[in-house]
C-alpha cells in the first residue's frame, strides 16, 4: 500500500445546488527510500481542503471542485514539493436513473519546489487532462471512474489517470 488518505465533509444545507466542503489528509505510510528513483510512499504529509458542487438540470448535471494542497516538507530529502492548486468539472449526462456519464477536465498548477529551504526556481508544475467520468449511484452508495489523459503538462510527464471512488452516504 500507498500513503494513506482520509477524508472528512458535511454536505451544507443549499437547496439550489450541492455544497461539500471537505478536508483530507493525506498521510506518509507508504514504503520511502530517499536512494530509489521511485517510492510507493511520498514520505510527506498534505493537508487538502476542498469543495465540491453538483447541480441537476434535466438529464444533465453540472459537477465542480476546487482543491489546494498544503504539501508539506520530506524530512529525508529536505524537499517541499510545493503547493498545488486544481480545479476539476464534468459535464454528466443521465442514460438511467442511476446512470450517468460525461467528459470531465481537470487543471492543476502548483508552486515552485523548495530545497534545505530554498525555492528551485522553474520547477513549478502545470498539468491540464481532459477524458470522461462515468457514474453509478446505488441506494447509499456511488460509484465512479474517472479517466483522463494529460493534454498539457509541464514539469511533469504525460500519462493517463484511471480511478475507481466508492462514497457511502450516512
Amino acid at each position: 500500500l500507498g500513503d494513506i488518505s482520509v477524508g472528512a465533509g458535511y454536505f451544507l444545507p443549499v437547496k439550489q445546488v450541492d455544497i461539500l466542503p471537505m478536508v483530507f489528509i493525506k498521510f506518509p505510510t507508504g514504503e520511502y527510500r530517499a536512494s530509489q528513483a521511485a517510492n510507493i510512499g511520498s514520505n510527506q504529509l498534505d493537508i487538502a481542503p476542498m469543495v465540491f458542487a453538483h447541480k441537476t438540470i434535466g438529464k444533465f448535471s453540472i459537477d465542480a471542485a476546487v482543491r489546494y494542497y498544503f504539501r508539506f516538507e520530506n524530512k529525508a530529502t529536505n524537499v517541499v514539493p510545493g503547493d498545488e492548486l486544481r480545479l476539476e468539472g464534468l459535464v454528466g449526462y443521465s442514460i438511467t436513473e442511476k446512470f450517468r456519464l460525461g467528459p470531465s477536465v481537470t487543471w492543476m498548477i502548483s508552486k515552485n519546489r523548495e530545497q534545505n529551504g530554498t525555492t528551485i526556481s522553474g520547477s513549478a508544475r502545470e498539468r491540464l487532462s481532459a477524458g470522461a467520468d462515468f457514474y453509478y449511484r446505488f441506494s447509499r452508495l456511488s460509484v465512479t471512474l474517472t479517466y483522463l489523459y494529460d493534454v498539457y503538462a509541464e514539469n511533469l510527464p504525460k500519462g493517463h489517470f484511471l480511478q475507481l471512488k466508492a462514497v457511502y452516504r450516512f
